[in-house]
């Protein structure tokens, strides 16, 4: 009988060599020949993008493994290793360049051009127009938030520096409340529970005078800013506060806290703030004094945010209580990390922290009532209770940004006009070009207003910053509170 021969299929299994290996993308050539003439080997592809490695290497192609796996001896790699020239010399940066050299003088000179008086639609924004202080050109003072910035800029340093003066008083003042009242006798509940924060040092109490001093400024801020339409802001507080704690951890909180507070701000903005006049006669006095921003209602859209980011919070936290939700930021061994801004605004507070007082607190908190920037009710608490240190170099860094962003727009309000043609609609017998460069740099404009924020960072203590902010809308960094 012969020897039979073995079938059972050897692994790996071993290439075919009647297969070609695939070929690299990168090395197929183009099918144009044109595009081989003007590019070469690579096509158009090296023209717009770099498709070859960041280095080159040189290797044996069969790697050890692979070779003892098939019974073939090896020979020692040599590897070579050259680094890769940067792409700023190729043909495609330079083309770049060209565009950036011939392009960004134009989107200049464009809205410039439209702001001059022999623009045929001139007179018909030049009534925005007022005096100003560059050069001796006219600024645009067709913005109305940026407008009350400029106004209200004394004013607003007045504050700023009585702000500081104060809060820097009352910290450090000395507390005369006891240590052993029941505010201050959650340490040992809050240990023990895998859903709160282990470090003892991040449930420090506040000291109670600050907590007495946030509210006492507070009330002061809202009235001299809104007169008797503070009545109306506490209202809408108290009714979202309401709604929080009934429904809180219940499947119907998140549909019920956004119903309730966008119908409320459509409410608010159809009805122009809702006069006290409109509600009965005998309240028509109230609208007397409105304090300096009588248009509420242009603030309250922030506010809004700010009661969800509560009543969210409170219902999150809940759930957490309940046992029905994990704290995102509880480690297994029941220790949270409460250090970034996500493990900040992702861990929940002890229920007893969730009060009117601490609401009230957090939702017309000074320095960022006006125009934010938003900051969930969690992470401003935690803040509260353990203040971040900010490094003074961050902050002068910042009040450079500052300075730069404000000198900015100054000179763009000194020079283009675009937000006076767009309130006015002088763009008759405007060019495709001319149009988009009315609404580019309109855009320029708001990222500006953005990015200054109107706000100024300055030390609070030596612990923290605070900012005196001046209008609306809302930046998309959160900072930290003072203390």
């Amino acid at each position: 009988m012969g020897d039979t021969q073995d079938t059972t299929p050897a692994y790996p299994p071993r290439q075919t060599t009647n297969v070609p290996p695939r070929a690299k993308d990168s090395e197929i050539p183009p099918s144009s020949s044109l595009q081989r003439r003007l590019f070469g080997s690579r096509g158009i592809a090296a023209f717009t993008i770099d498709t070859g490695p960041l280095s080159q290497t040189n290797a044996n192609p069969t790697s050890e493994r692979g070779a003892e796996n098939q019974g073939v001896a090896t020979s020692t790699t040599t590897t070579r290793t050259r680094t890769k020239r940067g792409r700023w010399h190729t043909l495609e940066f330079k083309v770049y360049g060209l565009v950036f050299l011939i392009a960004i003088p134009i989107m200049v000179w464009v809205p410039i051009s439209l702001s001059q008086p022999s623009n045929p639609n001139y007179y018909a924004f030049s009534w925005h127009l007022k005096k100003g202080w560059i050069a001796g050109r006219l600024r645009d003072d067709s913005d109305f938030q940026y407008r009350s910035f400029r106004d209200y800029t004394l004013p607003l340093a007045g504050i700023m520096a009585l702000y500081l003066l104060l809060s820097k008083l009352f910290v450090n003042l000395k507390d005369f409340s006891s240590s052993s009242t029941s505010d201050y006798q959650r340490l040992q509940d809050r240990g023990a529970s895998s859903n709160a924060i282990g470090d003892a040092d991040l449930y420090t109490p506040p000291r109670r005078n600050r907590l007495v001093f946030l509210l006492c400024f507070t009330t002061i801020f809202v009235l001299a800013l809104h007169g008797t339409n503070a009545l109306k802001l506490v209202l809408m507080c108290a009714l979202n506060f309401a709604l929080a704690k009934a429904l809180g951890g219940t499947r119907l909180a998140p549909v019920a806290i956004w119903a309730l507070n966008v119908a409320a701000l459509f409410t608010i903005h159809w009805n122009d703030g809702i006069k006290y006049a409109s509600m009965s006669s005998s309240l028509a006095f109230l609208d007397g004094y409105q304090g300096l921003l009588p248009r509420w209602q242009i603030n309250y859209n922030i506010t809004m945010l700010r009661l969800v980011s509560f009543s969210l919070d409170l219902h999150w936290a809940r759930q957490v209580a309940a046992g029905s939700r994990t704290n995102a930021a509880t480690t297994p061994a029941g220790e949270a990390r409460v250090e970034g801004s996500r493990e900040r605004t992702a861990v929940a507070r002890p229920l007893d922290e969730y009060s009117f007082r601490n609401y009230i607190a957090y939702v017309l908190y000074p320095p960022l009532f006006i125009a934010g920037p938003i900051m969930t009710f969690n992470d401003w608490t935690s803040q509260l209770f353990k203040p971040l240190k900010i490094p003074l170099r961050t902050t002068m860094l910042y009040a450079i940004r500052f300075l730069a962003c404000l000198m900015t727009m100054e000179l763009i309000l000194h020079f283009i006009y675009v937000n006076a043609i767009k309130d006015s609609k002088a763009w008759q017998g405007a060019t495709p070009l001319e149009l988009s460069m009315i609404g580019f740099w309109n855009l320029i404009i708001v990222w500006l207003k953005v990015s200054e924020r109107g706000s100024l960072p300055v030390r609070d203590g030596g612990r923290g910053w605070v900012e005196i902010s001046a209008w609306s809308p809302s930046p998309p960094i959160s900072l930290s509170p003072p203390l």
